[in-house]
């Protein structure tokens, strides 16, 4: 077809439709296309059109400057308006919704060290550097810093039209393995050598290129968990050491440790053994005892690697559950989520006011189950579109797929269906994160119906899961219910509601494992406003501002009597004096009588 239209159509058959699809290579309203007859259209499926279809114009903003593209071609250059001058673009594979971040760099002084400077003070991705190729010769060298085909280079290649141009040396391209094999194999790409996601909790690191099949096994490590239990165990019993030995009493000086005499150190070392040792609500094992974990005569923990090692032979995931968080719930329709550090532990009753839905966009019943005239749907879920241009006496099956394939390329997580003749577009998430706004360009009876007035945005938002748990007013978000983080009793306690009623929907009991409990209680010691060491730190400054308070006025007194005594010294003093001379004048007095 692109051979006998001259390069400007092009064809393809729908790998599940079977459905052949005509295509302009422009794009944009300047581009159409129209049926006018032919001795073939039954056998293709065709018909004639009563007028030409044409092609959807795009926007191009650069800064706040929008530029409509009315015609745009695989490799087409178009002059784009900016806030200053004008940028020209080049588009290699058509006009796709998206972002991209460019720079116009100045070379300066025209040398390459300025051009190398002047690159690498861009921040867009790519580092620039001169490599020496011989005596006196360097070449310019720009490599993308992203890893994988996200950080290929896109380049004015006209700036270096007069030092030879630009050569690529090599292309980012994905990592990509292949899962299975035959009908069901299905590829895996990643932009780096460590790929995720293909097993929970799983990091896959490729080494080397391999066409044969590469078996990747995984096994649990009891090992490696008994070394992190045993690092908890060590790091309890230091700060169990630390507090004795700042608090011990030294018989031969006679003086106790800075921390000697603080009730809130004890404290402390009772909350730590105490979260090791009392029994985790729910769990099969009970207590860390089972698991070779246990408190010794001296307040120190004690840990059976032996021990631990069967108990996680016997059942790794009863002893998994002996330390992790974990939340029981009285109603199906309920389940635990997740919880904080300080989340308190505690029975908490659980009220929904408002059921999450999935944001959804329902059209006509059509009772041929197809439309009558060319329709073409946008679909739009945060800043990303999805196209699809069905034609007319298209079925509604096919639009469904379709709008599937449309959505999966632009990577929208919508989903269309079709039941009882009706077209329908669902978001795969709950509440607000999958809430889309829709458009189409033709409405009215024969019609999908997904809106109700032709070529304007509808939207469709979905509702989040609202209520309270434990009576504290929650967030929602999807299905899932979170208690605000700066709750005073249970900060960051989660669960995801399923159900469909509102109401009284039971009780979530919340029982921390053994790391959440000694998260709780380095919590309760640590914390900067409430925390035992800060109040018995704060108490301390405050006896010791007393202290000082005392001291001043006890000198203060002191001075003031001090200088009451001096006063009433001075005064005897010269009371004495006094009393000597009128003594001397009794004497002779007495003496001038004889």
């Amino acid at each position: 077809m692109q051979a006998a239209s001259g390069g400007l159509l092009t064809a393809s058959v729908g790998a599940t439709t079977n459905r052949l699809t005509l295509q302009t290579v422009t794009e944009g309203s300047a581009a159409s296309i129209e049926v006018t007859g032919g001795s073939a259209l039954s056998d293709l499926g065709l018909t004639v059109d009563a007028s030409a279809a044409t092609g959807t114009d795009g926007v191009v903003k650069v800064g706040d400057t929008s530029t409509t593209v009315t015609s745009i071609a695989p490799g087409g250059t178009v002059s784009l308006g900016a806030e200053t001058g004008s940028v020209n673009a080049t588009f290699s594979g058509g006009l796709r919704v998206g972002m991209v971040t460019a720079r116009n760099v100045s070379v300066g002084t025209g040398t390459l060290s300025s051009v190398v400077n002047a690159i690498n003070q861009t921040n867009v991705g790519v580092s620039a550097a001169a490599v020496k190729v011989g005596t006196n010769a360097y070449r310019l060298q720009i490599t993308s810093t992203d890893a994988g085909s996200a950080g290929r280079l896109n380049l004015d290649t006209s700036a270096f039209t007069g030092i030879g141009g630009i050569t690529t040396i090599s292309t980012g391209t994905n990592a990509k393995i292949t899962i299975g094999d035959g009908d069901g194999a299905y590829s895996v790409e990643s932009s780096s050598n460590n790929v995720t996601g293909v097993l929970p909790g799983v990091t896959i690191a490729l080494k080397t290129i391999s066409t044969d099949p590469v078996t990747v096994s995984v096994a649990r490590d009891p090992n490696t968990l008994a070394d992190k239990v045993n690092t908890v165990v060590k790091a309890v019993n230091d700060a169990i050491t630390l507090i004795k030995s700042q608090s011990a009493y030294n018989a031969a000086t006679k003086t106790s440790g800075p921390l000697g005499g603080t009730a809130a150190m004890r404290s402390i070392m009772s909350s730590l053994t105490q979260a090791i040792s009392k029994t985790v609500t729910g769990n099969t094992l009970g207590a860390a005892n089972q698991l070779g974990i246990s408190v010794n005569r001296d307040g120190g923990v004690d840990f059976n690697r032996a021990k631990f090692l069967t108990a996680y032979n016997n059942d790794p995931e009863a002893v998994s559950d002996v330390f992790v968080r974990r939340g029981t719930t009285t109603n199906a329709a309920v389940a635990f989520n997740g919880a904080s550090t300080r989340t308190k532990p505690g029975t908490y009753a659980v009220n929904i006011t408002a059921v999450a839905t999935r944001a959804a966009a329902s059209g006509n019943v059509l009772s041929g189950g197809a439309i009558t005239d060319a329709e073409t749907i946008d679909i739009k879920l945060g800043n990303t579109t999805a196209t699809y241009a069905a034609g007319a006496g298209e079925s509604l099956a096919d639009m469904a797929t379709g709008l599937n394939a449309a959505l999966a390329a632009s990577g929208l997580a919508l989903s269309a269906s079709v039941s009882g003749n009706r077209l329908t577009v669902q978001a795969n998430a709950y509440g607000t994160n999958g809430s889309f706004s829709i458009r189409s360009s033709a409405t009215g009876a024969g019609q999908s119906g997904l809106v109700s007035s032709a070529s304007a945005w509808e939207s469709h938002p979905g509702v989040n899961v609202a209520g309270t748990i434990g009576g504290k007013a929650a967030t929602g978000s999807g299905s899932v219910l979170n208690v605000a983080t700066s709750d005073a009793d249970i900060p960051g306690l989660s669960i995801a509601v399923t159900g469909t009623t509102t109401g009284d929907l039971g009780t979530i009991t919340y029982a921390p494992g053994i790391a959440a409990r000694l998260g709780l209680s380095a919590l309760a010691a640590t914390d900067a406003a409430t925390g035992s060491i800060t109040s018995a730190e704060t108490g301390g400054k405050s006896t010791a501002t007393r202290y000082d308070k005392d001291i001043a006025d006890w000198d203060r007194r002191l001075v003031e009597r001090r200088a009451r005594l001096k006063a009433q010294y001075a005064t005897l003093d010269s009371t004495l004096g006094q009393l000597r001379n009128q003594s001397s004048w009794v004497s002779s007095q007495l003496s001038s009588l004889g």
